[in-house]
């Protein structure tokens, strides 16, 4: 079995592209896939995206996802002395290798899904209000949709959050691609599943605007086994 990594990422409407992704494959073979979402588009938003994609991948591969997205938090847990601190930001990571399961990682607002060839799941919920007030049964207002309550700075290991997947296809998505309708988004993975740079290309393609104008950053990593 080999594993495959795609990536693909587009700039929204804003200043500076925010997401970033890395992969690292230790040399037990464990390979993690990570994404990184960082919270606004300050000019160090994609140096800072990096850095923590890269920790998360690094960290990840030897050590686990949830290790990995503690070791970013950990960069960014204080913001420092400076008139601008560093941003906040949301991660998932991926730990695969092949012939095993697959562990899921994820802090805030990204999102991972799982495709086994008839289904589209996913995997990760996000840390939100809006998603607080739907468990609670709380009718949700638009106001509430975008309020992150858990970011990497206050990651620990009781709310960075991990699920295991068996599925031979894993999407992570930052959440730019909340826009596209999830039947769309089904029939995209359906549509370019045994390819997996055309889908990452296609769903990251498939983000629009919103009412007000207003696109945000989308990434997408797509991590097949075959």
């Amino acid at each position: 079995m080999t594993i495959t990594i795609a990536t693909a990422t587009r700039q929204g409407t804003g200043e500076n592209n925010a997401d970033c992704t890395a992969t690292f494959t230790s040399q037990t073979g464990l390979t993690a896939t990570a994404l990184i979402d960082v919270s606004g588009h300050p000019p160090n938003a994609p140096a800072i995206a990096m850095l923590l994609a890269e920790t998360a991948a690094r960290v990840g591969a030897q050590h686990g996802g949830r290790a990995g997205l503690l070791s970013a938090g950990l960069l960014v847990a204080d913001p420092g002395a400076a008139e601008e601190p560093e941003p906040s930001g949301v991660g998932v990571v991926v730990t695969r290798e092949p012939g095993e399961r697959a562990m899921i990682s994820w802090i805030g607002d990204a999102h991972a899904y799982g495709w086994d060839g008839t289904r589209l799941h996913r995997y990760t919920t996000p840390h939100t209000l809006a998603e607080q007030m739907r468990t609670l049964g709380i009718p949700v207002g638009d106001v509430a949709h975008d309020w992150i309550t858990t970011s990497l700075p206050e990651a620990t290991p009781a709310n960075v959050l991990s699920v295991t997947c068996h599925d031979p296809l894993i999407i992570l998505a930052s959440d730019g691609t909340d826009c596209i309708p999830n039947e769309e988004f089904a029939a995209i993975v359906r549509e370019h599943a045994d390819d997996p740079q055309a889908l990452a290309d296609a769903i990251t393609a498939a983000a629009r605007e919103d009412d007000k104008g207003y696109r945000d950053d989308t990434t997408t990593a797509v991590v097949l086994v075959r």
